[in-house]
């Protein structure tokens, strides 16, 4: 470490010893690496939380039958990510619906304003409604986007996961398929 000469902040680099880890790290600095570094790692330790039973061999006697277990989990895995997917597409009309009360309520003002430019008189209780109505719509808007952003996370983890099953896939594939063939024609197969 080449810490200046006389300075009184222990750790402190030379620009040219900063210049050269800038060289090696794709221009960022030692905390912004180091801070990269924690997040990747946060990252890669939650990936393999997420990923820890899709790694697993698949039990059962047979290689047919560790491709039906194999089968039935991806086809699971995919009908939870459908229906997680489902939901987000079901609370994304409440995240949206305040700016169609929003609308609502600016035809009612302006309704109200050719009638005051008309020299008629103002009837407010259904602008009082319409007010209420977007306090409610708001308040399920932001009930709706908090869980829209909880789905995306669980989104993104069953995609980890359908994404590993379809990497596992083709070797379950062939693992049956030899084991058919064998069977069928016995130790006059032998494998490419």
């Amino acid at each position: 470490m080449n810490q200046l000469p006389g300075s009184i902040y222990p750790g402190e680099f030379t620009n040219s010893d900063e210049l050269m880890f800038r060289s090696q790290h794709s221009g960022m600095s030692r905390a912004e690496w180091n801070t990269q570094r924690h997040r990747d790692r946060a990252l890669d330790a939650h990936q393999a939380k997420v990923l820890v039973d899709y790694d697993k061999p698949m039990s059962g006697g047979t290689a047919w039958d560790r491709l039906q277990s194999f089968v039935a989990l991806r086809d699971k895995t995919q009908a939870q990510l459908d229906a997680l997917q489902g939901q987000k597409a079901r609370l994304q009309g409440a995240v949206e619906a305040p700016a169609a009360v929003k609308a609502k309520r600016t035809g009612l003002l302006q309704l109200l304003a050719k009638k005051l430019i008309g020299g008629d008189e103002m009837d407010t209780s259904e602008a009082v409604t319409v007010d209420a109505d977007i306090a409610a719509a708001t308040v399920r808007a932001d009930a709706a986007q908090l869980a829209v952003m909880e789905l995306d996370k669980q989104i993104a983890d069953k995609v980890l996961q359908v994404n590993r099953l379809a990497e596992r896939q083709r070797g379950f594939v062939q693992d049956a398929m030899l084991e058919h063939v064998k069977g069928t024609y016995g130790d006059k197969y032998q494998a490419p």
